[in-house]
């Protein structure tokens, strides 16, 4: 950060972000309508993605390198 602006960096880094989303209906459909997305997205908000790795992998791994500043200038 820079003068309370966010700056992006060069290069790619090794930051991962994990989004929990759900699906919800809006409040003004009819009734029929809201039963039939219902139906669709209970499947869509119980599905779970496989965990890419486990909790022991990440604690057993040495700490990345404090890298030198990318922030814009």
């Amino acid at each position: 950060m820079k003068n309370d602006e966010i700056c992006g960096t060069r290069n790619p880094t090794l930051h991962k972000v994990l989004l929990d989303t759900r699906f919800e209906l809006p409040f003004d459909i009819p009734e029929e309508e809201a039963k039939y997305w219902t139906r669709k997205l209970i499947p869509e908000n119980t599905t779970e993605e496989p965990e890419e790795f486990s909790y022991d992998d990440v604690v057993h791994k040495k700490p990345l390198p404090i890298a030198a500043s990318q922030c814009c200038k």
